[in-house]
């Protein structure tokens, strides 16, 4: 790969996407008002669909994984901030897991 090439595939990185909480949550003495977050890659999407949990243990994962926050973070999340950031991440998920037909 060229040195051009190398300078405009760093400079092409996705900017971080960022949620605004609803209610805000405290994590380690700090003040959290919105959660940023990172495009999933492949290996995010391969490691939810092959997750062996429940539905909410492998997307609890998945917002640990992108968000680069303990799992203990979104636990304490306003039920609505919760499922408001699941809806969100549900845009990536739509191919989700789905069962042959054949």
């Amino acid at each position: 790969m060229s040195e051009a090439t190398k300078k405009g595939a760093a400079a092409a990185a996705p900017a971080p996407l960022t949620y605004k909480l609803k209610t805000p949550v405290s994590d380690g003495g700090e003040l959290v008002t919105e959660i940023d977050y990172r495009r999933p890659k492949g290996r995010d999407m391969r490691a939810w669909m092959n997750g062996k949990g429940g539905a909410g243990d492998d997307l609890l994962a998945l917002m640990v994984n992108l968000a680069e926050r303990p799992a203990s973070f979104f636990d304490a999340l306003d039920g609505e901030d919760f499922m408001g950031f699941s809806d969100v991440l549900s845009d990536f998920l739509k191919a989700g897991r789905t069962t042959s037909t054949t």
